[in-house]
């Protein structure tokens, strides 16, 4: 048979008496409601004074249970001979508190962290469709600007001289795709007057090409010699053959 130490004795015993004075009405609960009865029982039937008494006796026991549950929060609860503060501030409470306190903190820089990474991509992908607008409105621009380049050179465009006139030289010009073009120039006609030519009939971006001869090998470049006549080109001559080259 176990012998309960004078600690365990000690704590059954307080207990019981918490337990005895939660469940019966105090003294001075007592004396009020027995003051209540003499006071309260003249001109009652005996089943009116009867149901009087029972409501007292309750209103009693809930007063009671109220003030022992308010005094418990305040006190420490016993638990394996060791004294653990279940209040607000004790270090369990406080302890558990700070991990959530933490772990919300943990989940907020995370969130916060995740939105900054988000915003970021965004900024970039607006960056990028902003980059790729600039880029298309200024191709689109060039193409508008040699559209009108061409068709400013189409107009200006020198009608090819007769087969009687003299001073003529019959060009032979071979383009990359090896198609082949024969068109009369005058002397006095420039290699700028050539590269407008291919580029109007042909469509040709001429910036990107150069003409070369077959014999000396010679190149000319619309940059740099557009304004040089045949003859000063010594291209003079009735027949001659030009190669067009990709730069």
């Amino acid at each position: 048979m176990m012998v309960e130490s004078d600690e365990e004795m000690e704590h059954h015993g307080l207990a019981a008496n918490d337990f005895n004075a939660r469940q019966s009405p105090g003294d001075e609960d007592m004396t009020s409601m027995q003051e209540n009865h003499e006071l309260a029982h003249d001109g009652m039937t005996d089943e009116e004074f009867a149901q009087l008494l029972q409501r007292q006796e309750y209103e009693a026991s809930l007063r009671n249970l109220s003030s022992s549950t308010a005094a418990s929060r305040n006190t420490s609860t016993r638990t394996g001979g060791t004294m653990v503060d279940l209040g607000g501030n004790s270090p369990v409470v406080t302890s558990l508190r700070d991990e959530q306190d933490e772990a919300y903190n943990r989940s907020l820089r995370l969130d916060q962290e995740r939105q900054r990474q988000e915003e970021l991509e965004r900024q970039r992908q607006r960056e990028e469709e902003r980059q790729r607008q600039r880029e298309e409105e200024e191709r689109q621009r060039r193409e508008e600007e040699k559209l009108r380049l061409r068709r400013q050179k189409a107009s200006n465009l020198k009608q090819e001289p007769g087969e009687t006139e003299s001073s003529i030289a019959k060009v032979l010009i071979r383009l990359p795709d090896s198609t082949r073009l024969t068109r009369r120039f005058r002397y006095s006609d420039t290699i700028g007057d050539i590269f407008d030519y291919l580029e109007v009939t042909k469509d040709m971006d001429m910036e990107n090409y150069v003409i070369v001869t077959t014999f000396p090998a010679r190149r000319f470049s619309i940059e740099e010699h557009a304004s040089m006549t045949l003859t000063l080109a010594n291209l003079a001559e009735k027949q001659i053959t030009l190669n067009i080259a990709e730069k």
